[in-house]
């Protein structure tokens, strides 16, 4: 589990890297910071299954997720989201040591 978890993890920061690198160029050549939101990202990307999205989402688990919880995600700048995302599967992955393990000798 740990291991899937860390792939995850990989694939979303080279997401999020991918998207602050396109967002970089166009900042550049803008002359302006520009931040694009993940929902502008999706839709370029492909809006039929944004759009299969919400009606998955507003079928089965009703409207009140999608509006104020989905549309918030959806505006939020896409690398936010996907390091957010990369650091949660990150910490799940993540082995602690174990308290008696800090006085051994190795």
């Amino acid at each position: 589990m740990r291991f899937i978890s860390r792939i995850f993890s990989l694939i979303f920061l080279a997401i999020a890297i991918i998207a602050a690198v396109v967002d970089a160029l166009e900042s550049v050549g803008s002359g302006a910071l520009k931040l694009t939101p993940l929902g502008q990202t999706w839709s370029g990307f492909n809006a039929q299954s944004l759009a299969s999205a919400e009606a998955l989402i507003g079928e089965n688990l009703g409207g009140f997720l999608w509006d104020p919880i989905m549309e918030w995600i959806l505006i939020q700048p896409t690398i936010a989201v996907f390091l957010a995302l990369s650091f949660v599967f990150y910490t799940l992955s993540y082995k602690r040591k174990r308290p008696e393990d800090r006085f051994l000798a190795r």
